[in-house]
């Protein structure tokens, strides 16, 4: 039975909604007929094109009976077809179908089938996809009970492709960083310590930072002086002795190693709290960039567990100075006495020690990796952020980081770009 919709559903319906629906046979087919009347019977709907040309590619069906092998161009309203020049795009000319949400204008030069799927499309995907809800998580009144464990299955599965995804693109940093592959571990670690807001900030901060000249080179207070004056935070006067000292200091080095401040504005600190204020941040990151150099051939062994220990073990005050409150470009800051909190450890060896790890091994020895992997995080706690808080209404049994890293996996890949039909909760809420 066809369903009626209330709703404005052309509007609601996008292309790449639409691209699903034909993808996973979304609709009902039953009694198919062209706009001519031809009877139109799906043998294989065909290969997503991720290339230029007809959205799917080898597709098969029986037109009056008639097996027809080729192209699937897909579109919201049949007039789009001109409105994307495809008239005179000889790529298309081995279209054997043309498959519209609502046929607005007849096409009589087209020298295959058009079909509408207005008023075929199951109602609940319908409302899966109307933008009426500022929810990140659009299935959510689709969920069953037994949803949470085909979840479950997919933010896994999602998890380790973003894993290897992120592994690809590692792989070419490291090649471009050659023979100093530890500035990937630099830069994943700039990352943290920047996320969410300020990680732009510490990108750019990052590649102001001449760290073949550096590594095992600078001292703590050097460290604090490079970061917190190629930052833009030792610019104005101070009357704090330190802070005088890391200004001589940051001078001398700045012109040792040619360094050149970012402007202190991109530092965003507004609805922050002040132990996460960039300064404190800086501080503390100023602390592992000192530490590292004596860790790497340790590190390098990519002992997934080892790589834990030594971080949990990771015990290293900062300076005495930053105990006491202190004013620093015109924010009062008190850097933590412990460098990294038990969560902001975990957050490291997940989002730059993992990632770094995965980047130097040998690809027949990623799959293992990935499972010890999974192992340790799942000996640590949970994250917790927005995003996280939201999927605890649904999933209560988000426990571990091995379960946060995944969700967030899956909430980043696919439902902020609403890819529901590449999820198997998506699939499957709108099919029943």
């Amino acid at each position: 039975m066809r369903a009626s919709c209330v709703i404005n559903q052309t509007e609601i319906m996008k292309e790449v909604q639409l691209s699903h629906v034909w993808e996973y046979q979304l609709f009902d087919a039953k009694d198919l007929r062209s706009s001519k009347g031809e009877l139109i019977r799906i043998l294989d709907q065909g290969v997503l094109n991720v290339n230029s040309g007809p959205d799917f590619i080898d597709a098969q069906i029986y037109v009056d009976g008639l097996l027809m092998v080729g192209d699937v161009e897909i579109h919201i309203k049949s007039s789009d077809y001109l409105k994307h020049g495809h008239r005179t795009d000889a790529a298309y000319g081995k279209m054997i179908l043309h498959v519209v949400y609502e046929e607005d204008v007849h096409l009589p030069f087209l020298n295959c089938p058009t079909v509408e799927l207005k008023g075929r499309v199951p109602l609940q995907y319908l409302r899966h996809v109307q933008p009426t809800s500022k929810l990140d998580i659009y299935c959510r009144s689709l969920w069953r009970n037994d949803t949470a464990d085909k979840f479950k299955v997919e933010m896994e599965r999602t998890w380790r492709e973003r894993l290897l995804k992120n592994r690809q693109a590692h792989l070419e940093l490291i090649r471009r960083f050659y023979p100093y592959d530890v500035k990937l571990l630099y830069q994943l670690l700039f990352r943290v310590f920047g996320q969410p807001v300020n990680q732009d900030a510490m990108e750019l901060l990052f590649a102001r930072i001449p760290f073949e000249k550096m590594m095992g080179r600078l001292s703590i207070m050097d460290w604090e002086a490079v970061l917190l004056g190629v930052a833009g935070f030792l610019t104005a006067l101070a009357e704090d002795v330190y802070i005088i000292q890391l200004r001589e200091r940051y001078r001398i080095l700045k012109m040792r190693f040619m360094l050149e401040e970012i402007p202190a504005s991109l530092w965003r600190f507004s609805r922050m709290r002040p132990a996460n204020f960039p300064p404190v941040r800086l501080i503390q990151l100023a602390q592992l960039c000192a530490l590292l150099p004596n860790s790497l051939e340790h590190l390098k062994k990519r002992n997934v567990a080892e790589a834990l220990q030594w971080l949990h073990e990771l015990d290293i005050q900062t300076s005495l100075f930053w105990q006491e409150p202190r004013v620093l470009q015109g924010y009062t800051i008190k850097a933590s006495y412990q460098l990294l909190s038990k969560q902001m450890k975990a957050s490291v060896f997940a989002n730059a020690f993992v990632p770094y790890f995965l980047a130097l091994e040998e690809d027949s020895q990623v799959e293992p990796l990935i499972e010890s992997v999974s192992r340790s995080l799942a000996k640590l706690p949970a994250e917790t952020n927005h995003v996280i808080l939201q999927w605890n209404r649904l999933l209560p049994s988000i426990t571990s980081m091995a379960d946060s890293q995944m969700i967030l996996a899956q909430y980043k890949l696919k439902c902020i770009h609403q890819k529901c039909m590449h999820c198997l909760v998506g699939v499957s809420v709108c099919k029943d």
